[in-house]
């Protein structure tokens, strides 16, 4: 029943009413009334989940009509209003290996320390 096309719900829904199938019972004596049984305690079930979602966990389970199939909407105080989040931290960046900081340390263009370089010179003129 709940693998049928004609039923539009969502996986957790189906495993929400696969969990609570042990309360199921029914008195139907033809196949007709059992799955009419059926289908009265899947509808109840996923209105069950929707509500559960929605007391318990803030989550708005609603059917969006362009796709038939349920869909979670978080509570409008959870959402950004559509903006995108603001990266105001450099992204870090990977330490050099070893050779190379030497190389980087022993340049006299860069390193102020070693006489005669570039960067000495720079240094003294201040």
């Amino acid at each position: 029943m709940l693998a049928s096309p004609e039923l539009k719900i969502d996986d957790k829904a189906k495993a929400f009413v696969k969990r609570n199938f042990k309360t199921f019972s029914t008195t139907a004596e033809n196949e007709d009334a059992l799955k009419l049984d059926m289908g009265k305690f899947v509808e109840e079930s996923v209105k069950e989940y929707g509500e559960l979602a929605k007391d318990v966990f803030g989550v708005d389970v609603s059917t969006d009509t362009t796709k038939d199939v349920l869909v979670f909407k978080l509570p409008a105080n959870l959402t950004v209003d559509g903006q995108a989040p603001v990266i105001t931290q450099k992204p870090p960046t990977v330490p050099v290996n070893r050779a190379e900081r030497l190389a980087q340390e022993m340049d006299p263009d860069i390193n102020p320390l070693i006489v005669g370089g570039k960067a000495a010179e720079e240094a003294l003129k201040t």
